[in-house]
């Protein structure tokens, strides 16, 4: 980590005109550090307890580290794409050696940890797949909407995405299926190269009537749906409206995270007799520990993105996705999620300058 803080200092202190984006991005580091304050004022805990666990958003120092090296985009997606095959060939052996043997050779950990703590070490089956906690998702869903827009067909890329939709489901969240469902479509219909866009249009209306007619079967029995998750999340929400607003200093700077060593971080919280667990309540949760501010920022980031003429629709799509998930599912959570998150900025950053060049180019041409 402290690699990364050198490099990002070399960056600042050596570039003449800081990169796009990068503001935001540093804002994004150092706005959390404000719930140390208003963590020690609301529940007691030490300042530099809450420092300590702050240290997760340095994941987003990643930026600095890609651009001071000058990592072009397709660089990026080599890797990313080298990263995928072995996520997808964990979580295809994850599935076939539970189903057949009882074990995961690489953890059992289900996904949701109220679920890992009742099915006592157990992992959950969802849709027919089991649900393992699999880091690394975030970026294989760019991954997955950048194979979809690229020129290039064949079987063993088709192949690939569908393994890719598949280990993404097996996470078994309903609103993740719809979030990627939606993306697709957005995906299909905004890309240049599109033809027939009323046929794709019409297609997508027909599936969605469908899906809506028949949500409870498709969604319910034949999907094998055991003990709905969603609902233990509205105890949370109700916990998150009352203590969220319950104080200024917690709607804008956040209340912080706990830490192992203070009453508050080794505190858990039950609302009407359920468990409170904010990861599960996305970007409200997010609100609740770093505050108003920061999302508030974080937002703002994705809107520059999404707006930008410069920036491809496969990028766009993620972030389409991410806003239909962010009720539920947060990408700022844990050291991994910032790191996913300074990934995707940056590439998006390397695909508006490339684009900006070819069009350059291509007007000298002209």
């Amino acid at each position: 980590m402290a690699y990364f803080i050198i490099i990002w200092l070399k960056v600042i202190i050596s570039e003449p005109k800081t990169p796009k984006y990068s503001t935001n991005v540093l804002l994004l580091i150092f706005l959390p550090f404000l719930s140390i304050y208003s963590c020690y004022v609301l529940h007691g805990q030490s300042m530099e307890a809450t420092l300590i666990v702050s240290r997760m958003h340095l994941g987003w120092l990643i930026f600095f580290f890609l651009y001071y090296y000058k990592v072009s985009e397709t660089e990026m997606l080599k890797i990313i794409k080298k990263f995928a095959i072995v996520y997808v060939a964990i979580s295809v052996l994850q599935q076939l050696t539970y189903t057949g043997f009882g074990y995961a050779p690489f953890g059992s950990r289900t996904a949701g940890s109220t679920y890992a703590e009742e099915l006592l070490g157990g992992v959950e089956k969802r849709f027919g797949l089991w649900r393992f906690g699999i880091s690394g998702g975030a970026i294989v869903t760019v991954l997955l909407f950048t194979l979809l827009s690229e020129k290039h067909k064949g079987l063993n890329k088709n192949i690939f995405i569908v393994l890719i939709l598949i280990s993404l489901i097996s996470q078994g969240s309903r609103v993740l299926i719809f979030a990627i469902f939606a993306a697709i479509c957005y995906n299909y219909l905004f890309n240049k190269r599109i033809r027939y866009r009323g046929l794709y249009i019409s297609l997508i209306v027909i599936s969605m009537a469908i899906l809506y007619t028949y949500k409870d079967a498709i969604f319910g029995n034949l999907l094998d749906v055991q003990d709905d998750y969603e609902e233990g999340r509205s105890f949370s929400y109700a916990y998150y409206s009352h203590e969220y607003l319950s104080n200024w200093m917690s709607i804008l700077f956040g209340n912080g995270l706990g830490h192992k060593s203070s009453i508050y971080g080794n505190t858990i919280e039950y609302f009407e007799g359920k468990r409170v667990i904010l990861a599960d309540i996305g970007i409200l949760g997010t609100l609740y520990y770093w505050g108003a501010i920061y999302v508030f920022t974080y937002i703002v980031l994705l809107l520059r993105l999404f707006f930008s003429k410069w920036l491809a629709t496969s990028y766009k799509s993620y972030i389409v996705y991410i806003f239909l998930r962010l009720l539920v599912i947060t990408p700022l959570w844990e050291f991994a999620g910032m790191v996913e998150q300074g990934l995707f900025v940056y590439l998006c950053f390397a695909n508006i300058n490339k684009n900006k060049l070819a069009y350059g180019q291509k007007r000298n041409k002209i």
